[in-house]
């Protein structure tokens, strides 16, 4: 009995992560066209029963960190070092294996929707608890894991020397854009927010998770 479910649970996570190959791009192609679309999905898979969700994409959560994965593989393919487990200054020493470099990228991209589901309580005036935070938090992700894939991209363009000067810098500040301009989007349609309203706030939540995620590099590499 007990190998009969060792092959059952086989068998569910082959076909889960042969599934990634096909869902993963399909949810990349869907948030880039249409990224508000993708987060109101997300809002209406999660009142749906555990097994009923997210039948057309892949979760939230999910495609974040298959996102972090594809982005980590297709650098090692390039043979690109991995510049935390290279480093060897500060909290960087600690991190020794593909796996933790992975964890660590995943913490790092995950303050963006963190910080926009705050930001989204605070104008809903909401408590802020396990409960309100879940429904944004997965919605943001979605957009979150794009901006992952983009700064990606340019990392590997600076690395590579790809294409004239400044490049990368380009690619980083159009990636800081597409997101703040869906997070204003986004703003405006759920809360009703003017545009100034919606566009500085969007502003806002991008410039602190950015911050953010800018010092705990540094303190790692």
């Amino acid at each position: 009995m007990d190998l009969l479910k060792w092959i059952k649970s086989l068998d569910d996570l082959l076909f889960e992560l042969m599934s990634w190959l096909v869902f993963w791009p399909l949810t990349l192609l869907r948030t880039l066209i249409g990224p508000l679309k993708m987060m109101r999905y997300a809002d209406a898979q999660l009142a749906l029963p555990e097994e009923e969700q997210y039948s057309e994409a892949l979760s939230p959560p999910v495609f974040l960190v298959a996102t972090l994965l594809v982005s980590h593989l297709v650098s090692v393919a390039l043979g690109q070092p991995d510049e935390i487990i290279e480093s060897r200054k500060g909290l960087g020493a600690l991190v020794s294996d593909d796996t933790t470099a992975l964890a660590v990228r995943l913490a790092l991209f995950s303050a963006f929707p963190l910080i926009f589901s705050v930001l989204l309580l605070l104008v809903r005036q909401r408590k802020i608890d396990r409960i309100s935070l879940r429904l944004p938090f997965y919605a943001q992700c979605y957009p979150a894991a794009v901006f992952a894939a983009a700064m990606a991209v340019a990392a590997e363009i600076a690395l590579l020397g790809i294409g004239p000067s400044g490049a990368s810098g380009l690619a980083t500040i159009a990636a800081m854009l597409w997101l703040t301009v869906v997070e204003a989007r986004w703003m405006r349609a759920e809360q009703g927010l003017g545009w100034i309203s919606a566009c500085a706030l969007a502003l806002c939540g991008v410039l602190l998770a950015g911050t953010l995620v800018v010092t705990v590099t540094l303190v790692f590499v």
